[in-house]
């Protein structure tokens, strides 16, 4: 193979491992692709660096010795101090800012990025339009919308749903209680005292920030919730068999860092209609009535109600389902991440 300029790829990466969130998921599917299409990329895997001071000397190194690299900074908000750095330094560098997350904007106001270091970036990747709009009205004239990405390597086998069986809600994503647990434990209890007792939810996730006592004592109230550990979608399609057999996501979140959240691309490979809070890019996602739905954020009872009018087959389930598994296909890493977007960006100049 030829290869194509050096990029020096920066960020939480979890290499050798399964993705657990997020960054991670994104950033082996960049540093996958890139390589695909012929670029000798250098990763630089900062998850928990705190705890692994020798990637930082290693990190310098690279910098400083892999001058003509394009280096990619796609990492969490600690990025901010990488930024920093390579504006600062005397040598000029080529540097990109592929933003995690969808709260840029409001972290310049509150001054923990430096303006600076972002107008100097070659460009600011960011993960919607809304986004865009944000960093260009701060006169960062930079920011290129690329939207975030997953392999669409599953087809969900669809059908109608058998009416005499519990309707499944399922969650998947990080379980902490900004991403809206509580919310969805209450709307279960609010259903039950209701008298509507024929569904269940079933929980997947990596338990965040010493959660986990909380949610089992907030499980422990209600009954048909169930925590269901790990979804691993990265197994050959599995984990996405396992994702359509349920009828309908919930994602009551407000977590702060929500950009496009990778579970909105997971559940339309799925095939799933989704239940979300109308919270940061997610309407710019979520197609009402049509792959989803979208409630006021920390709104147990909006959430209990549209469960309540989605389990009365108020919708056609069916067509939904297959306008999901159609929306997905241009979230595919392979149709996101190209040859010609690369080029765009400026990474053969």
């Amino acid at each position: 193979m030829n290869y194509k300029n050096n990029i020096l790829l920066v960020g939480g990466i979890a290499l050798g491992q399964t993705p657990y969130n997020g960054e991670t998921m994104k950033n082996q599917l960049l540093l996958e692709r890139m390589q695909q299409l012929g670029y000798r990329v250098i990763a630089v895997d900062t998850l928990h660096w705190q705890h692994r001071p020798w990637m930082l000397i290693r990190l310098l190194w690279l910098i400083l010795f892999c001058r003509k690299a394009k280096i990619v900074v796609a990492g969490d908000i600690s990025s901010r101090y990488l930024l920093w750095f390579l504006n600062m330094f005397p040598m000029r560098f080529c540097y990109y800012d592929w933003v995690i997350g969808g709260k840029l904007a409001e972290y310049i106001h509150n001054g923990m990025y430096s303006i600076d270091s972002l107008k100097n970036c070659k460009r600011i990747i960011v993960e919607g339009e809304y986004m865009a709009t944000q960093l260009r009205a701060l006169g960062l004239n930079n920011v290129v919308v690329v939207p975030n990405f997953k392999p669409v390597d599953y087809h969900p086998c669809l059908k109608d749903r058998d009416n005499t069986n519990p309707f499944r809600f399922v969650f998947l994503s990080r379980v902490r209680a900004d991403k809206g647990i509580p919310e969805i434990i209450e709307a279960v209890s609010l259903l039950r005292n209701e008298g509507v007792n024929n569904f269940k939810v079933d929980i997947y996730g990596p338990f965040d920030d010493n959660y986990e006592m909380s949610f089992r004592s907030l499980v422990s109230t209600v009954d048909g919730v169930a925590y269901k550990g790990f979804l691993n979608l990265f197994n050959n399609g599995k984990g996405y068999e396992i994702l359509s057999s349920y009828d309908c996501m919930l994602f009551p979140t407000y977590f702060v860092r929500e950009g496009c959240p990778g579970i909105v691309i997971d559940a339309a490979i799925a095939g799933l209609p989704m239940i979300a809070t109308d919270w940061n890019m997610n309407r710019y996602f979520i197609k009402e009535g049509k792959t989803g739905f979208l409630i006021p954020p920390r709104n147990a009872r909006a959430l209990a109600d549209k469960m309540k009018q989605i389990m009365a087959t108020d919708f056609d389930l069916l067509a939904m389902r297959r306008q999901c598994v159609a929306y997905a296909e241009q979230y595919d890493y392979r149709h996101v991440i190209t040859a010609e977007l690369m080029h765009d960006l400026g990474f053969d100049d």
